[in-house]
């Protein structure tokens, strides 16, 4: 049958060529979710109430609180209250790596739960002492 004298009220059919084609593509199409849907994790919010945001100071930490931390059991936080003791108030944060056993890896994994450390004239409490 030819093209032109089709009338507008036939449906339009796909060619063998065509149906292959889509085929194929659908195929694809459905390989390239497979991943994504295997990786799936449960949204955020679900997990929510299991997640625990706190800040932490450095400086006056118990060993229970230090022990909070992502890599520090009663060992190193025996170490970090030890180098406190000896050598005073952390000034920053990257310090901590003076403490053996924490490196930079540690070192990054607490991070987040790490207060800001004020400056050195802000932590003292005796207010003649500030600048």
């Amino acid at each position: 049958m030819n093209k032109q004298n089709e009338s507008p009220s036939e449906p339009l059919l796909l060619t063998r060529r065509d149906q292959k084609t889509l085929a194929v593509l659908l195929v694809l199409l459905s390989l390239s979710l497979v991943p994504a849907l295997l990786n799936r994790t449960a949204p955020a919010d679900t997990d929510r109430h299991n997640e625990y945001v706190f800040l932490l100071d450095i400086n006056t930490a118990p060993a229970a609180e230090l022990q909070l931390l992502p890599g520090i059991g009663e060992k190193l936080s025996q170490s970090i209250i030890s180098y406190r003791q000896e050598n005073g108030q952390f000034q920053q944060h990257s310090e901590l790596q003076n403490v053996k056993g924490i490196g930079i890896k540690r070192l990054t994994a607490m991070r987040p739960f790490l207060a800001d450390i004020p400056q050195s004239h802000e932590i003292t409490s005796n207010p003649e002492v500030r600048r």
